[in-house]
């Protein structure tokens, strides 16, 4: 019986998004005015898209920052053994 919950439950979950789904024509057409407020379905898709954007964007710059740590790095290594092998064995 709880199997059986379970399964109605995600054929719901799955029946209510694809009947809030709304067409990216329709969404595309709207633009935000005065005289006409979007409807719930128009906010809710248009904050998923920027939701989606804005995670795309924040793991990109995320992964930008830690390429330039490590390139950052790599170039102090190389600064700190040519500084300490003049030290060890004299200046090139």
């Amino acid at each position: 019986m709880l199997s059986q919950t379970k399964s109605l439950h995600l054929q719901n979950r799955v029946s209510n998004k694809k009947h809030n789904a709304m067409s990216e024509k329709k969404l595309n057409t709207y633009h935000f005015n005065p005289q006409q407020e979007p409807t719930d379905e128009m906010l809710e898709q248009i904050m998923k898209e920027v939701a989606e954007e804005a995670r795309t964007s924040n793991r990109k710059a995320n992964e930008e920052h830690w390429q330039r740590m490590q390139q950052d790095i790599a170039n102090k290594r190389i600064k700190w053994s040519d500084k300490m092998n003049s030290i060890i064995y004299g200046p090139k």
